[in-house]
């Protein structure tokens, strides 16, 4: 095996002009994906392209994408001025497969892969949440959300810090920058420093003194508390520790040990609090039928985690179903084919469409103000 040598490459999609329109000194994720990056990294832009080399797959621009009617600006959609670039993945795997085969990616210490239909033309396994890392044929891969501002992934905080705390650990991982400096943590997630400095027996009350000392809103701190865990790697394995952490916020469920994800009683308690959670749980628990259906009843899309005999589970379905529409694009094959099921199913939905209407209204999503 190559001797690897102390520097990443990160890989991107494609220029996004074509190349008269480019200017002569373009360099690949340029402007906005860059500086996400290199934030998410905690360096400097300098610093990044110290450590990294980078490389568009494709090198022409495939255009543009056909905007959805309800994201034209006539519908009052105002989020987004683009749905984001083509990527024509047969011809990018062609790409990778050259790349992999002649440009000899071992040597680096990581290959970062901007989202997952880069990691798709490299023939990665797509059966996770973004971001993961995963090493074949002596290549270690970590896999980011592009970071374009496409992404919905970036609107929500607790994305932002998994993927920034992925990101850095696989930098120290690699040896691509000193060990000593501390990451920089926004003012509305408490870091564990504090929260290891007040540890007591009694950790609810615990909880509530840390957010206090951090001046933290209520709305947000209950959400935020929960993140702490992934500061405390030491704490993994403390069965109470991470069943307070998976109460204040389900997804702290992936910075618990594995014997922990499968802790029927952890996870029972992290789905219940954020549906999503389920994708952290262990492989035997995402097939326990009561641990899916507080998923699904809890987030209907969290079905597309579930193992595959209960995507075909009628009960279950319906379940998924009524929390949430788009569950139903989750449910087996059989079972969409099944004119009478998804008569039955969609009912549901209307039902749990008119209940809303009186239900309690959803908090707002804090955003990292990237």
């Amino acid at each position: 095996m190559a001797e690897r040598i102390p520097r990443g490459l990160v890989v991107g999609q494609a220029p996004p002009l074509p190349p008269e329109s480019l200017s002569s000194d373009y360099k690949p994720l340029q402007g906005q994906p860059e500086k996400r990056l290199a934030r998410l990294a905690g360096l400097s832009l300098d610093e990044l392209w110290a450590f990294f080399d980078r490389v568009d797959l494709l090198g022409w621009c495939p255009g543009k994408k056909d905007r959805k009617s309800y994201h034209q600006w006539s519908a009052g959609y105002r989020k987004h001025r683009c749905d984001g670039h083509r990527f024509p993945l047969s011809v990018a795997r062609l790409v990778a497969a050259r790349l992999r085969r002649f440009g000899r990616l071992e040597r680096y210490a990581v290959v970062v892969l901007c989202g997952r239909l880069v990691a798709a033309a490299f023939a990665l396994s797509l059966d996770r949440c973004v971001p993961w890392t995963e090493e074949q044929d002596g290549v270690r891969f970590l896999v980011l959300p592009h970071p374009s501002g496409v992404s919905h992934f970036w609107n929500d905080e607790e994305s932002w810090h998994r993927a920034a705390m992925v990101f850095r650990s696989a930098l120290r991982a690699a040896g691509l920058r000193a060990c000593s400096e501390k990451i920089r943590i926004p003012n509305v997630l408490p870091c564990f420093a504090a929260f290891g400095k007040t540890m007591t027996p009694n950790m609810e009350e615990n909880l509530e003194s840390l957010e206090t000392k951090t001046q933290v809103p209520k709305a947000k701190g209950q959400v935020h508390l929960g993140l702490a865990l992934q500061y405390a790697p030491d704490f993994k394995d403390d069965w109470e520790v991470v069943m307070c952490a998976v109460s204040k916020n389900g997804t702290a469920l992936m910075w618990a040990s594995d014997v922990l994800q499968a802790d029927k009683e952890v996870v029972l308690r992290a789905v219940q609090e954020n549906g999503g959670a389920l994708a952290y749980a262990s492989q035997e628990l995402r097939a326990d039928r009561d641990v899916v259906l507080a998923a699904v009843q809890q987030r209907g899309i969290s079905l597309r985690y579930a193992a595959q005999e209960l995507k075909g589970d009628p009960e279950v379905v319906k379940a998924a179903a009524r929390q949430s529409k788009r569950a139903l694009m989750y449910a087996a094959e059989f079972l969409k084919k099944d004119a009478a099921f998804i008569r039955e199913a969609s009912s549901q939905v209307a039902v749990a469409v008119q209940e809303s209407v009186i239900s309690e209204p959803v908090p707002p999503c804090y955003g990292p103000g990237l």
